[in-house]
């Protein structure tokens, strides 16, 4: 491709930076049902929170995200509305021959999120941004529309080869590895019922509410697999257990140690004796990952799946066992530690996917 000559222009100059109005809220759209969509900062159906009867704009435009997972605009061209949780990039009159499909690409927000997890990226800190996009021109200094329109076509491209690496990479974590049950070794299919002495859903007075009222240092998990729902001045287990969250993500199991709590959206697992629980996490989650009932999103977003503690009880697992017919302890942690060598592989690949998924093309 020949050398491709650019001018800068700041964004707070080329566009008028907007936010769409508050008023556009689910029992507003059940008021006003149509058919003209309204954006919001959902990732899922294109980002439209719902459709109503009316709209704000009318043409070609590019919308963000100002909550959730901010990023990259979106191009829209037609009538629609937004949500406060969106902002509106408006093309001033002057720059009529620039290609919004390309300038898409250039308007980049990722580096100015705010937060993790719940990434924001304010209207104002758009507004005051000092990002430049660089349109191609021609030899006369004018907007070449054809080579933003090719350049458009590349950048699409590139997306959706990230896009199909994402979905990899999400493949990849969901894969279940399951060791086979080798000659060498005698093995009985047991019940997690029979595994455990106990498994007791938690406690459901354990609320946010009953936290602030109880406040203490002692973690209360719910069915979150990574922070606490809160703290509070008492807790129900002391020691290193596993956990198996019932709703939200049900079937993945956690273990916790220390001094803690849990609410009824999870169970906790009392170990027998001669039982190595990071191996029965190995076996039992995949297992129970496929046992659930509930609505699974596109590439494992917005899922919220149920299990009971019924169910989990009556779940069968492969245990290694000694002659005597007890539970082989020693091979179970062998095999727990080939199991987590396994999952190392697997991490480190998905940390590449990520760098490549993460990489910004300019």
């Amino acid at each position: 491709m020949p050398e491709i000559k650019y001018t800068s222009i700041p964004l707070n100059k080329m566009f008028i930076v907007g936010r769409g109005l508050p008023k556009y809220t689910k029992a507003y759209a059940d008021a006003h049902k149509g058919t003209y969509p309204v954006y919001s900062s959902k990732t899922e159906n294109d980002g439209i929170f719902a459709y109503i009867n009316t709209y704000d704009y009318d043409g070609e435009y590019l919308t963000w995200s100002t909550d959730g997972y901010a990023g990259l605009p979106a191009y829209r061209n037609g009538k629609f509305s937004c949500t406060d949780h969106a902002g509106i990039l408006t093309l001033n009159e002057e720059y009529r021959d620039v290609y919004l499909p390309y300038v898409r690409w250039q308007v980049d927000f990722r580096k100015l999120r705010l937060g993790y997890g719940n990434q924001r990226v304010k209207v104002n800190q758009v507004k005051n941004s000092c990002i430049d996009i660089k349109i191609p021109v021609d030899d006369f200094g004018n907007f070449d529309l054809e080579k933003q329109k090719e350049l458009a076509t590349i950048y699409s491209q590139i997306e959706e080869q990230r896009q199909e690496l994402i979905r990899k990479k999400w493949e990849l974590e969901e894969i279940s590895v399951i060791l086979p049950e080798s000659n060498d070794t005698k093995w009985a299919h047991v019940s997690l019922n029979d595994v455990f002495k106990e498994i007791e859903r938690g406690n459901s007075k354990y609320t946010k509410t009953f936290c602030r009222e109880n406040k203490g240092d002692y973690p209360v998990y719910s069915a979150d697999n990574e922070k606490p729902l809160g703290t509070m001045s008492k807790y129900d287990y002391d020691g290193e257990y596993l956990t198996i969250s019932i709703n939200g993500l049900a079937g993945k199991i956690t273990i916790f140690k220390g001094k803690f709590s849990t609410t009824a959206d999870r169970v906790v697992c009392i170990p027998n004796e001669n039982i190595d629980i990071r191996y029965i996490v190995h076996v039992a989650e995949p297992i129970l990952r496929n046992k659930n009932k509930g609505r699974k999103g596109d590439l494992g977003k917005n899922e919220f799946t149920k299990l009971t503690p019924d169910m989990i009880r009556s779940t069968l697992i492969p245990i290694p066992v000694t002659n005597d017919g007890i539970y082989d302890v020693e091979k179970q942690k062998e095999l727990s530690a080939k199991y987590e060598q396994i999952d190392m592989i697997k991490k480190e690949l998905s940390e590449k996917l990520t760098e490549l998924t993460e990489i910004i093309i300019s």
